[in-house]
């Protein structure tokens, strides 16, 4: 099997269905949701778009709204004084120069205010369905840990360079489980190393000080620290302040993630 064939595969399993977590209720709704979203988390742009389209119910009513009023409605979001300027300029245009709706090339979506490379490809594959794979903060993070690319790489070399190595016909859907993937299992700080199948191409620097499964059994890497007492096996208590060095039964894994025994080496974060 394939490295790209592996980690799909793995992401099948964990992420199947991944999908886009900003709420809209149109593609103009959606396109803005995007826009907003830079610099913020998913969560945060629902909860203000849910108030701004709710006031402003159609694209004609939010071409209307007042600057001011914009900025208060986005005031929880970063640069909110910005994204509110490309709010209005984007209503404007859409109505003025694409007949109320929006576009679907990426020349003409990357026209609008705000618009850049990332956001029209993820409307793009949103919307329309047209193959895309948008690489937003997790995506680039992911590729770069499973050594796709340089650590050094832009995110238009990672977008380059995955395209070249997913089929076409997965874009989509694997832009969704790598945003998955890590948002929730791998993410930047404290990622979930320890049940990851991954590792064996994961560049990440603490992959190696978390407890990995090799068969039946539970490897502890070197300078695992005990804080308190633990079985590990039939007749063997390990005291606290001792260091494990080798191989531990795996039935151990539930006895140590129960209490909480181990200071490092372990990942208690799910």
């Amino acid at each position: 099997m394939s490295k790209v064939d592996d980690v799909l595969s793995f992401l099948d399993r964990i992420v199947p269905n991944a999908h886009c977590e900003l709420t809209y209720n149109s593609d103009y709704g959606f396109l803005i949701s995007v826009m907003l979203s830079a610099q913020t988390t998913d969560k945060k742009v629902n909860s203000v778009t849910d108030v701004l389209f709710n006031k402003y119910q159609t694209l004609d009513e939010l071409s209307k709204a007042s600057l001011e009023d914009i900025e208060n409605i986005l005031k929880p979001l970063g640069l909110y004084k910005n994204k509110a300027k490309h709010v209005l300029s984007i209503a404007n245009d859409l109505i003025t120069r694409f007949n109320g709706k929006v576009p679907q090339s990426k020349e003409e979506l990357m026209t609008l205010s705000g618009v850049g490379n990332k956001t029209a490809n993820v409307v793009r594959a949103e919307i329309f369905k047209i193959p895309e794979f948008p690489v937003d903060t997790h995506v680039n993070r992911i590729c770069k840990r499973l050594g796709f690319i340089n650590k050094e790489a832009s995110v238009e070399d990672v977008e380059k360079v995955m395209r070249n190595e997913l089929p076409q016909e997965k874009y989509i859907k694997a832009h969704h489980q790598f945003i998955h993937f890590g948002r929730y299992f791998c993410k930047a700080q404290k990622p979930n190393c320890f049940e990851c199948e991954l590792k064996k191409y994961c560049n990440y620097d603490g992959v190696n000080k978390h407890k990995t499964i090799i068969g039946d059994k539970c490897f502890v890497g070197s300078n695992t620290n005990l804080v308190a007492p633990v079985k590990l096996g039939d007749n063997v208590l390990v005291a606290a302040g001792s260091t494990i060095t080798e191989d531990v039964p795996a039935d151990s894994l539930a006895i140590a993630r129960e209490r909480q025994v181990v200071k490092e080496g372990w990942n208690k974060n799910k």
